[in-house]
């Protein structure tokens, strides 16, 4: 990682919950690139992703805001036209 990194981008996501990439994070909070993370959930995330001092969202939290079976279905388009 430190041999691609090398300043090619400022900042970034990481969107992962395996602990194998605990030490890419790690070294990119330590350069302070790294915005945060992006986990399926949190018993999903590993444990060596969840002690970093970063953000992580999880995405079952936010998984209701966008999944249409807890909102109205819109009605069907007319594609006859």
């Amino acid at each position: 990682m430190s041999d691609f990194y090398t300043k090619s981008f400022d900042s970034c996501y990481i969107v992962t919950g395996d602990g194998d990439f605990g030490c890419v994070i790690d070294f990119l909070n330590q350069n302070n690139a790294i915005v945060g993370v992006i986990a399926p959930s949190k018993e999903g995330c590993s444990f060596l992703i969840r002690e970093q001092d970063i953000e992580i969202t999880f995405l079952d939290s936010i998984y209701p805001k966008f999944s249409t079976s807890y909102k109205e279905k819109a009605p069907d388009a007319d594609v006859s036209a």
